[in-house]
């Protein structure tokens, strides 16, 4: 495919030659690119695999891209994960620039997490921070593991935001679809397949022979994710027959809902919903790691046990007013728990 724009009269996009680039990248991308750049200028077109590939490398070019040219460059090349991942590229992260794309950010924006209902919600973040807090203090002085116990409260505050009601569960006495455990390694493969880098992609001559095995863990991963979520719609759905005047509480109920309105301008399938859902768990998975990354760190430093975890809970403003220990690094999801984290460690 060819592009040509006028970004800026006189420019001259450098390219570094050779068949492939790809070797240039090395095993951290960021740095490579930055020091061919410092070679090649701020604007470079390299060839990954089969396909050309323009790099900006300064704010200006930066601002040509996202903002001057941003429609021309707002879609996402297709790819296995967003084809076998995200239900045929029906996700926001990989649906391309269009109408369906302009429905599921209006959707996102007025429907699921709009301010009246984003503070209906509240009560769910108090609960299970109160729960999270209670658990701790059951662990006083005992050296303990905050990476679990994050994961459980992120988790938590999603699946009851999302589903409504706690699917994954540890407890003794009743039977779940599926363990907190199973749950976890789902969202794991999830956020890794989503990033890992598949040679098919580059090399499409390839792709039929999966030499990384890739994109045969991404059907097994997706079927799962099938299973999951036809019990979650089967669950709603006879809650919601022969109720007059049903009013939806939580996102899978709102997206049922938006599935049989007739005036919405591009019908919604079961396979639209369902990548909607699955792109609210990447982002909790997405949050799950960078927690896990400052539990790490924690422990690496100087260790976590229960009075190291109060002094950093103490030292975020109160729940009840809104807290987020991730809105730096993911401000998609700090609009859904509404809280920053505001912590001073020495």
């Amino acid at each position: 495919m060819y592009m040509q724009f006028n970004i800026k009269d006189g420019l001259r996009i450098s390219n570094p030659g050779g068949q492939s680039n790809i070797n240039l990248v090395g095993s951290h991308p960021p740095q490579s690119l930055h020091n061919l750049a410092k070679k090649y200028g701020p604007i470079m077109q390299l060839k990954f695999g089969s396909f050309p590939v323009v790099v900006a490398s300064s704010a200006e070019m930066a601002k040509e891209f996202l903002k001057t040219h941003d429609h021309v460059f707002a879609s996402r090349p297709k790819s296995a994960a967003g084809k076998y991942l995200s239900y045929n590229h029906h996700n926001i992260t990989w649906a391309p620039y269009g109408p369906y794309w302009r429905q599921g950010r209006k959707i996102y924006a007025s429907e699921l997490f709009n301010s009246k209902r984003l503070d209906s919600y509240q009560y769910i973040r108090v609960e299970e921070m109160r729960a999270f807090l209670s658990r701790l203090c059951t662990l006083s002085g005992k050296p303990i593991m905050l990476k679990g116990h994050l994961f459980h409260l992120s988790l938590n505050i999603i699946s009851r935001i999302v589903f409504g009601k706690k699917y994954a569960s540890e407890s003794k006495y009743e039977t779940p679809i599926i363990t907190v455990k199973e749950f976890q390694e789902m969202l794991d493969e999830l956020f890794f397949l989503n990033g890992v880098f598949n040679i098919g992609d580059w090399l499409p001559w390839l792709d039929f022979l999966d030499l990384q095995g890739y994109v045969k863990r991404m059907k097994a991963l997706i079927k799962t994710f099938d299973q999951f979520l036809d019990h979650v719609f089967d669950e709603h759905k006879a809650k919601k027959e022969g109720v007059k005047d049903f009013v939806p509480k939580d996102i899978v109920n709102v997206l049922l809902q938006l599935a049989d309105d007739p005036n919405v301008d591009i019908k919604l399938t079961y396979d639209n919903i369902k990548a909607f859902i699955q792109q609210n768990a990447s982002l909790h998975q997405g949050e799950v790691h960078f927690a896990n990354q400052i539990s790490s760190q924690l422990q690496d430093n100087q260790g976590i046990d229960q009075a190291a975890a109060m002094i950093m809970i103490e030292a975020m403003p109160h729940y009840d007013q809104g807290v987020s220990y991730l809105t730096v690094l993911l401000p998609a999801l700090a609009s859904v728990y509404k809280y920053r984290i505001r912590t001073c460690m020495h």
